[in-house]
């Protein structure tokens, strides 16, 4: 009887803000590990956040993958980046890591401003605010309001907060321990 070869585990460290460039890095880092043949993918993921259209987009990305996936706070987790951090059903957070939540903004970048592009504005930040909530309520326990933190002063939440509020699904909150046989990418900015 022999022993069941070792199963390659792919570790993706993501240090960086939430744009489009880091976000398809991510996304073309993770494709090409799923095709390689990983058997399952860790994401370490420690970001300011950012914008949230690419978060939107990275979090139905990993939703979609049919290979296990797990995602670790080796830091700290804002704003759009706790989409990411929600992708997965397997969300551990080492103990000096924090999670920060606050309203969103939105950047203008002309000095003029039409009535027209304020309401599409407004329209798209509640919608996108609405949506993030919705996401943030149906992978947690719902117990902390995030809504909030939408419309008020920001909260930062230690690990075990953040346990009790079901945002960490791992009770006990330490260093990730790489596997034998990882591959480690990376995207840091």
């Amino acid at each position: 009887m022999g022993t069941e070869p070792k199963k390659r585990v792919d570790i993706i460290s993501f240090m960086a803000p939430i744009n489009d460039n880091t976000i398809s890095r991510l996304i073309d880092l993770t494709y090409t590990a799923h095709m390689e043949g990983s058997a399952e993918i860790h994401l370490y993921l420690s970001s300011i956040g950012g914008k949230l259209p690419p978060a939107f987009c990275a979090y139905d990305f990993f939703r979609s993958m049919s290979v296990p996936f797990c995602t670790h706070n080796v830091g700290t987790i804002e704003s759009a980046a706790l989409l990411l951090y929600l992708a997965s059903d397997c969300r551990s957070a080492t103990p000096n890591s924090k999670f920060l939540f606050y309203n969103f903004e939105w950047t203008f970048y002309r000095d003029h401003i039409r009535y027209p592009e304020i309401v599409e504005a407004y329209e798209s930040l509640t919608f996108d605010t609405n949506t993030y909530a919705k996401i943030f309520t149906e992978r947690t326990n719902g117990t902390f309001d995030i809504m909030a933190c939408m419309n008020g002063p920001a909260k930062v939440l230690s690990p075990e907060e953040a346990f009790r509020a079901g945002i960490v699904t791992e009770s006990k909150n330490s260093e990730p321990i790489i596997p034998e046989l990882a591959k480690l990418w990376s995207i840091h900015n």
